[in-house]
């Protein structure tokens, strides 16, 4: 196995096994108090980078840019979107959002928020949004837009600190289906 790709699947490995341990200690779907304490964050300046990748996404999104878009994904890094469709590799990623901003999410807003930053191992994150899709003609296939008409997902995203940059090595999205409680602040 290449060394890139044995470095992207035990990074994943870790991810799992801390999504899992955070899943399990909080009922598998709701935060709790008895969630286990994090590893304290590497530094503001990582938590600020972080919030700078998710802007970019919204801003970029709703430009159509998909290279933009992808500005921060790892070359090695896996995605899987709302449909369970996986794939793997940077060019892969633009590829993908370069169809989809030219076709089915044409036109549309993305407005995500924040849920959850965690820091389980040195040089790692676990980010959480919730996002909401605005402007969704048709959604895909399975996929209903809430009393508001935005299509709403759950994305997490795994990143690493490569080189002194957060790269999105593992990216997976699901659709928010309808009578599941979505955290609002």
């Amino acid at each position: 196995m290449p060394y890139a790709t044995r470095n992207a699947s035990l990074t994943l490995i870790l991810a799992i096994g801390s999504i899992s341990m955070l899943s399990c200690s909080s009922g598998g779907g709701s935060r709790s108090s008895n969630a286990p304490e994090p590893i304290p964050n590497q530094s503001p300046a990582d938590e600020r980078a972080i919030h700078r990748i998710i802007d970019n996404e919204n801003e970029t999104w709703n430009k159509g840019d998909a290279a933009g878009y992808s500005r921060d994904f790892a070359r090695d890094g896996i995605f899987t979107n709302i449909r369970g469709q996986a794939f793997d590799g940077y060019d892969a990623f633009v590829r993908q959002h370069d169809v989809i901003f030219k076709g089915i999410f044409r036109g549309t807003r993305l407005q995500q928020e924040i849920a959850v930053v965690r820091f389980p191992e040195p040089g790692v994150a676990l980010v959480e949004t919730i996002t909401a899709v605005l402007g969704v003609s048709q959604p895909p296939p399975g996929v209903t837009l809430d009393a508001q008409g935005r299509m709403r997902t759950r994305l997490m995203q795994v990143l690493v600190k490569r080189g002194g940059e957060w790269k999105i090595v593992a990216y997976h999205n699901v659709d928010i289906k309808p009578g599941t409680t979505v955290p609002t602040r």
